[in-house]
């Protein structure tokens, strides 16, 4: 069977489209309450905006709720509150102490 001939001309194929769906989205909650999303400190009215965005680049992540033991609840309400908005299905909340 002989070779098969590549040309050195690009593809009229359209490109692939690049997944950025690698990943958890990651939201940390500090000692002080204070929740963030890629090291950006957010208000807890922006919560819901911001996990919208992320689960637009990465529709099919799991939620991974970082929350400092000594959070208080209503920091972890508000973020679990934002998830269900935005139809984040996965979410798991772990403790952390950073």
């Amino acid at each position: 069977m002989p070779p098969m001939y590549r040309s050195p001309f690009p593809s009229s194929a359209p490109p692939k489209e690049v997944k950025q769906d690698k990943g958890p989205i990651v939201v940390k909650i500090d000692s002080s309450s204070l929740i963030s999303v890629k090291g950006r400190i957010l208000e807890p009215r922006a919560v819901e905006a911001n996990l919208e965005r992320e689960k637009a680049e990465k529709p099919t992540s799991p939620l991974i709720v970082a929350a400092h033991p000594e959070a208080d609840t209503e920091a972890l309400v508000t973020v679990l509150d934002a998830a269900r908005a935005v139809g984040i299905e996965s979410v798991s909340v772990a403790t952390s102490t950073q």
